[in-house]
């Protein structure tokens, strides 16, 4: 919030300062810094009253602090109301103040349903809950209660088991700062860009043959096993294919290289080592087995050792050279398997071994998106200009260890686009042909971004904004694009190209007849052009051409392909787009939308990922907490603007238009939406997402045939977006029922057999608003997310 309460402000810088030191400590007189940092809590100021937000079903958990060392949750009861069985985990602190109201705590045998005592927590009370990871329950017992709730680490979602599920109740974001920091405390809803981003952060630089240290390998395993990714990103990158098994690439770095491996039914790798890297792996689809042998005396591949079965869930699995040999695959006929695997260090070739005891050979590997068996030296026939440029991981930088000439060009292009305030000009256009012009291509410098495929172009990103995206192509010989167009959601970005490397071949073509060629999807009935006839246009650009040493694309390029005609050398391009252009995007023979995803590879590469602007201009894959804080910025961006009566209109539009994009284009994770949704046979259900002074955000649940009273958002404004099954709306008319002046009058219903839900945004939050009767027309008020307030006062 953009006021944080004097008193939570003052608390939680308290507990940042309390938690950094040593827990154990105790203060004067034998009490504990924590409890002694409870006590003094002022709890009587009404602005706490922010972080309280009642549900009708179940408890809610509203978060009101976060950093790496502590969580502080205000949570909310109705009288009955009570946490399943759960533990908050081996080595978490947690602290308990009842504000308001009466809990009762019941605590069980580690193995078994057996209580063995219970304790009572009155108004005031302060408790060590847990202190020993006892599994425990809790329940009000009074007509409300609001507790204060200090974990240490941080524990966000409660999280338990049903028959062996795992099920989640998770946090209200209440909070300004909205984006949780990643914690391997519970689980973590991200996007391959974070991953990436988290990895060089939290992945410590190795030596080839120096392994990590046991503890570090233990945490990057927790990291990894906490995460959960968008099925749908993952299948842009998951090429499977029925012959061999792919080798994905997602992201990399000098200290580690990311890839999704894709096994079809019973394929598997050979024996083989690490070339003195480590490695994890973690499944993401159907099951992976793993064979592991041991060294014989004289090098060669040992006796069997052991096999072991992983499963989605699973967690994570690590292997160096110093565990032996394995082998990997699917061995499941039936199913697919994808698994995701970071090396760390990047390494280029490792040896594969006989079970027969052969002497092992030397391999390279191969890159990205590489459809051709894992390490099968026979495969690779394309002669490269540098074998480091298209099998080098490990690249040192030169220089001072930044990515400098990358640095000076993204400076150059940001201070160029801010300088025009984003908007494009033949004067904008010329500049930016001239920085362009004026890149030192130095090989040695670039070669850490080049990776190639020898069936798929692959697009590095570099760098991007809210203005531009930068990204670096590489092709193989006779390499190309489908026919596309840069055209989504109605945006035509600009495109810059500068060839590096090679040649490329631009064709351009007709829009089939019957279809909209600003359609970034056409459909075609072949992948490439067979459909479309000859080309209409065609250029070659090469890097000694003068005159095209830099191309500029117009928004309004249309249909085109571009290739690399050589049968004999790769190619190197430099792509700008602006406003950004991440993914590659058209549509296969079969009708499907597809796209051609980029491979993480620069610390300047996830910046857009801070701009509300970027995800409003193409579809975007994330997690919660960054949709709310997405929201949070536009919804704040709109409220320091100039009040001005005459251009209320079009402020009212351009908020509405940006929170419309906003939503259509975030992806959000089913597993993550799926945790607030709770049903009622007897009416619609909406369970509160986030709350705080510029909107609140609930996921909305109707089983079949259910419909909402007609009702009013009480001057609100209202989105939404189906996140399942479908929907039907009527509007009323303002004469026909009472409402309030502004408000719009609707009833929502789910016309289908199955269940529905909803994402809903209201602005400003809604405190209360009106039903209707159906016949008459007359009010009724209903407290909409603040029901249980009034019970605190209740005797």
């Amino acid at each position: 919030m953009d006021t944080t309460a004097p008193t939570t402000a003052a608390a939680t810088a308290t507990i940042t300062e309390s938690t950094t030191t040593q827990t154990t400590t105790t203060c004067e007189g034998g009490k504990h810094p924590i409890r002694a940092l409870f006590e003094t809590f002022d709890v009587s100021d009404s602005r706490w009253r922010a972080y309280l937000h009642f549900g009708e079903s179940r408890f809610t958990r509203n978060l009101v602090s976060l950093d790496q060392d502590y969580s502080l949750l205000a949570i909310c009861w109705k009288r009955g109301q009570n946490t399943p069985i759960h533990s908050h985990g081996v080595g978490t602190k947690s602290w308990v103040r009842v504000l308001r109201g009466e809990l009762r705590q019941t605590f069980f045998s580690q193995h078994d349903e057996e209580e063995s005592h219970r304790r009572l927590v009155p108004a005031d009370g302060i408790v060590e809950c847990a202190p020993d990871n006892e599994r425990h329950s809790t329940e009000c017992r009074s007509k409300a209660c609001v507790s204060l709730h200090l974990y240490s680490p941080p524990y966000l979602d409660c999280t338990y088991r049903v028959c062996g599920k795992r099920m989640v109740i998770p946090v209200v974001y209440t909070s300004k700062n909205l984006y949780a920091p990643l914690t391997t405390r519970q689980s973590m809803y991200t996007n391959f860009s974070q991953l990436t981003e988290l990895l060089r952060s939290q992945l410590r630089p190795s030596v080839r043959g120096q392994y990590h240290p046991q503890e570090h390998i233990s945490y990057i395993c927790r990291l990894l096993d906490s995460i959960t990714f968008n099925p749908n990103e993952t299948a842009m990158y998951a090429k499977w294919n029925c012959a061999k098994y792919t080798r994905n690439l997602v992201g990399f770095d000098e200290n580690f290289t990311i890839l999704i491996l894709c096994w079809d039914r019973s394929q598997l790798s050979r024996i083989h080592d690490h070339a003195g890297s480590g490695c994890w792996v973690k499944v993401l689809q159907g099951t992976l087995t793993e064979e592991r042998f041991a060294y014989n005396p004289d090098g060669t591949c040992g006796p069997h050792t052991s096999s072991v079965t992983y499963r989605a869930n699973d967690g994570v699995a690590y292997i160096n050279d110093t565990m032996g040999l394995h082998r990997m695959g699917n061995a499941d006929p039936g199913q697919r398997c994808a698994s995701l695997h970071v090396y760390s260090p990047p390494f280029r070739e490792c040896n594969v071994f006989s079970e027969a005891g052969a002497a092992p050979i030397v391999m390279p590997m191969t890159c990205v998106n590489s459809e051709y068996e894992f390490m099968d030296a026979t495969k690779i026939t394309c002669p490269c200009p540098d074998t480091d440029a298209a099998f080098g991981l490990s690249r040192q930088r030169s220089g001072s260890g930044k990515e400098e000439g990358l640095y000076v060009l993204v400076a150059a292009l940001k201070e160029c686009f801010n300088k025009h305030q984003g908007k494009f000009s033949c004067e904008l256009n010329s500049e930016i042909c001239g920085i362009l012009r004026q890149l030192n291509f130095d090989r040695r410098e670039w070669q850490q971004y080049m990776h190639f495929g020898d069936q798929i172009y692959t697009r590095n990103l570099l760098a991007s904004d809210k203005n531009f995206s930068l990204i670096l192509n590489c092709w193989h010989m006779k390499q190309g694009t489908p026919i596309h167009t840069h055209e989504s959601n109605s945006v035509k970005p600009h495109c810059w190209m500068r060839v590096l490397e090679g040649q490329l071949k631009m064709s351009k073509y007709r829009c089939p007849r019957g279809h909209q060629c600003e359609d970034p999807y056409i459909h075609v009935s072949e992948r490439f052009s067979e459909n479309y006839g000859p080309p209409i246009e065609e250029h070659v650009f090469t890097p000694s051409c003068t005159n095209l040493a830099c191309a500029y694309m117009c928004c309004d390029v249309g249909l085109h392909k571009m290739e690399n005609p050589s049968d004999t050398d790769v190619a190197v391009s430099l792509h700008l787009y602006s406003p950004p252009y991440i993914f590659c995007c058209y549509q296969d023979s079969e009708g499907k939308q597809s796209e051609i995803p980029v491979a993480y590879c620069s610390s300047l590469a996830t910046e857009a990922l801070k701009v509300p602007e970027f995800v409003r201009k193409e579809l975007h894959f994330s997690n919660l907490p960054h949709f709310l804080h997405t929201l949070y910025t536009i919804f704040s961006d709109a409220r320091s603007r100039p009040q001005h009566s005459a251009h209320d209109t079009d402020k009212e539009e351009s908020l509405g238009s940006a929170v419309l994009n906003t939503l259509r284009n975030f992806q959000i994770a089913e597993d993550e939406w799926q945790q607030y949704v709770q049903l009622d046979s007897a009416k619609p259900t909406g369970s509160i997402v986030a709350y705080n002074d510029l909107f609140s955000v609930y996921v909305i649940g109707y089983m079949a045939g259910q419909s909402s009273r007609i009702h009013d958002h009480a001057g609100s404004c209202y989105w939404s977006k189906v996140l399942h099954g479908v929907f039907s709306e009527t509007r009323y008319e303002k004469g026909s029922v009472t409402f309030r002046p502004g408000s719009c009058v609707h009833q929502t219903r789910n016309p289908s057999q199955g269940v529905a839900y909803t994402l809903a945004v209201f602005s400003p939050p809604v405190v209360s608003n009106f039903w209707f009767d159906d016949h008459t027309g007359f009010p009724e008020r209903k407290d909409f997310s603040t029901s249980g307030l009034a019970d605190l006062d209740a005797p």
